[in-house]
């Protein structure tokens, strides 16, 4: 019964004690810790994705006029770029959520 007893700062307590039983201590807070985390991840796959239209651009470059290959590397090119806007998008949509959440945890708690 006594966790339905805790509010939000308990709670927000328990977390960090957690955190740095685990970890070792810490200043940042837990959303910053899982936006640089979701980062992180984006930024990896930005990087496939710029690898992918390298390969496409170095395929398209060796296809010696065959249609076939030019149009499979033309779609792998595609689909990179698209994949980098998805990334960009999803980076903007993280980065505004993240600091709606840091901002509002801030001012809820008077820190």
């Amino acid at each position: 019964m006594r966790l339905l007893a805790m509010t939000w700062g308990d709670i927000g307590k328990s977390v960090d004690n957690a955190g740095t039983r685990a970890w070792g201590q810490t200043t940042a807070p837990l959303p910053v810790i899982i936006g640089n985390i979701i980062n992180i991840g984006l930024g990896l796959f930005g990087v496939v994705f710029l690898g992918l239209a390298l390969w496409a651009g170095y395929n398209w470059m060796t296809a010696g006029g065959e249609e076939e290959k030019i149009e499979t590397a033309k779609n792998t090119l595609k689909n990179a770029v698209l994949g980098m806007v998805l990334i960009m998008c999803s980076y903007a949509l993280t980065t505004f959520i993240m600091d709606s959440l840091i901002s509002t945890t801030q001012a809820a708690t008077g820190g």
